[in-house]
């Protein structure tokens, strides 16, 4: 039987643009949908911003239609010396400006009846969407995938509250969700008040990774310089003061050759300065280095050249794209232990800590035992192939676009 073609109406987050130069794993988790439904021969519309600032100009976007709306955009604060707060203030706006900026566009699409289903990604585009299909007089279904790994915190701050008013009516207007975990699942339904029948709604999808980007390098001896890697924006809960602290300890215990390479924009200002402060009165000026922002297209070479990657955050709730990155690129990799992500990725295709102590403890075992880092390499690389390639991604994304097409009448005119 011939399965018949989608017509998808993929609606970005405005900030930044799709896909991103660097950071930026949910807009680039956008591109990757829309790139990998386009391969399996679905005709797929992007909304998007018409900045240029955050966008990966390099990227090819000619498998896709693309709409872009001009907006009010705060991207050219994102560099400026905030506190975290401040600079998610910020983000936020910039969010809600270009929700309000799509409206007529989405409307116009809308009124022409030629999509099937529409795939949103946040909570103010997909009001944006429902206010548009009222305009519009259309009643396509929406998939919402939610990556707000943030629904996990057993405590919210009072300025997060604010905002996640429009996730809950989102959420619970969504015809259908998406979520990167069971965990999530769990906690979208504890936040929306779902009941079990509502929950139903609810897919598990993961990220994926395109295994094609990264290659790996041959195992070596580690005679020379020993090169950590992590890649994260710089804000306080990504951990990067764990990884500084670990390298102190590690030449402390006579591994003196181990230099540790920080990459991801600064978020939080103020997290920064006290990182840099550590580096100082460590005296590891020569062993940490703070690369900023690395545009996207370089962190293969990046991690190509590296021999551990690390993920030091202990409260991630989401699904990190980097993790898949690191275990596509044949690198050893070690986690904080967390729920969330021993949910998705097994001891043994990633090594696990609890503590500091732990933590060098097993860096040191990878330095000292070469079967046991070709091991993980071949391990992680085959684990994200045979797991998280994005084309069985987007065939999952697929499944649940025709599920939800047939609970759902779609293109169809709502009655005057």
């Amino acid at each position: 039987m011939t399965r018949t073609r989608l017509r998808i109406l993929m609606v970005a987050t405005g900030t930044p643009g799709i896909p991103p130069k660097g950071g930026g794993g949910l807009e680039r988790v956008i591109y990757e949908f829309t790139r990998s439904l386009s391969k399996l021969g679905h005709r797929v519309t992007l909304v998007d911003t018409a900045s240029s600032e955050e966008r990966d100009l390099r990227a090819d976007l000619s498998f896709c239609t693309v709409v872009m709306v001009h907006h009010p955009n705060l991207t050219r604060l994102h560099s400026l010396p905030f506190t975290y707060l401040v600079h998610e203030l910020v983000h936020q706006f910039s969010l809600v400006f270009y929700a309000v900026a799509i409206i007529p566009s989405l409307t116009k699409l809308l009124l022409s009846n030629e999509y099937d289903i529409i795939h949103t990604h946040g909570r103010y585009t997909f009001i944006a969407t429902k206010f548009a299909q009222f305009l519009s007089g259309t009643n396509l279904p929406i998939i919402l995938t939610c990556h707000n790994g943030s629904l996990m915190k057993k405590r919210y701050p009072l300025w997060l509250k604010i905002y996640w008013v429009p996730e809950w009516v989102a959420l619970r207007l969504a015809n259908r969700i998406t979520t990167m975990s069971k965990a999530l699942k769990g906690a979208i339904t504890r936040f929306a008040l779902l009941d079990k029948n509502a929950a139903s709604k609810i897919d598990v999808i993961p990220n994926g990774v395109d295994v094609s980007v990264f290659k790996q390098r041959s195992p070596r001896n580690y005679s020379g310089d020993i090169r950590i890697v992590c890649v994260s924006h710089i804000v306080r809960i990504k951990g990067q003061k764990y990884s500084i602290e670990s390298i102190k300890l590690l030449r402390q215990k006579g591994f003196s050759n181990v230099e540790l390479l920080l990459a991801g924009a600064v978020i939080d200002f103020d997290y920064y300065k006290e990182l840099i402060n550590l580096v100082r009165v460590y005296n590891l000026e020569q062993k940490v280095k703070f690369l900023g922002e690395v545009p996207h297209y370089k962190i293969a070479q990046l991690l190509r050249d590296a021999d551990i990657a690390i993920w030091p955050s202990g409260v991630e709730q989401g699904m990190p794209l980097s993790i898949l990155e690191y275990l596509a690129s044949g690198k050893p990799v070690l986690c904080r232990r967390s729920p969330q992500l021993e949910e998705i990725l097994p001891e043994g295709v990633v090594v696990y800590f609890d503590s500091m102590v732990e933590l060098v403890q097993k860096i040191m075992n990878l330095l000292e035992d070469e079967s046991l880092r070709e091991e993980l390499q071949k391990r992680g690389r085959d684990f994200v192939e045979s797991n998280y390639d994005w084309t069985k991604i987007a065939k999952m994304v697929e499944v649940t676009y025709r599920k939800t097409i047939g609970e759902t009448p779609y293109a169809m005119r709502v009655p005057k």
